[in-house]
Formats: C-alpha cells, sequence, structure tokens
C-alpha cells in the first residue's frame, strides 16, 4: 500500500469509529449495526497497519 492510502484508510477507520460512538450515546443504534460498524473500522484499520508494516518492510530492504 501507498503512504497516502495508508494514511487516508486510518483516517477514515477513525472518523467513522468516533462518529459511530458519538451517535450511538445520542441515539440508540440497533446492535447489530453498531457491532458490524465497529468490526469494519477496526479491520480497515489492522489492514492499513499491516500494509503499511509491509510497505516498511519492503523500502528497508
Amino acid at each position: 500500500m501507498k503512504k497516502k492510502e495508508v494514511i487516508i484508510g486510518k483516517v477514515i477507520a477513525v472518523t467513522v469509529l468516533i462518529v459511530v460512538i458519538i451517535y450511538n450515546f445520542l441515539f440508540e443504534l440497533p446492535h447489530v449495526l453498531f457491532t458490524s460498524i465497529i468490526l469494519f473500522c477496526l479491520m480497515l484499520f489492522t489492514l492499513c497497519v499491516i500494509g503499511d508494516k509491509k510497505r516498511n518492510k519492503r523500502d528497508g530492504s
């Protein structure tokens, strides 16, 4: 992954996570929807971190 893609992915994941948590406190989201969005954000963030580590390892070699 390119550095720009990693940064954009991390920003999107964190932003969506924060918005969903705040929205869940103000209005009650269905439990399944809340859990699905949280898992999506965690997977996106994890994939970005893994891609960033692979890119750093490849660039360092």
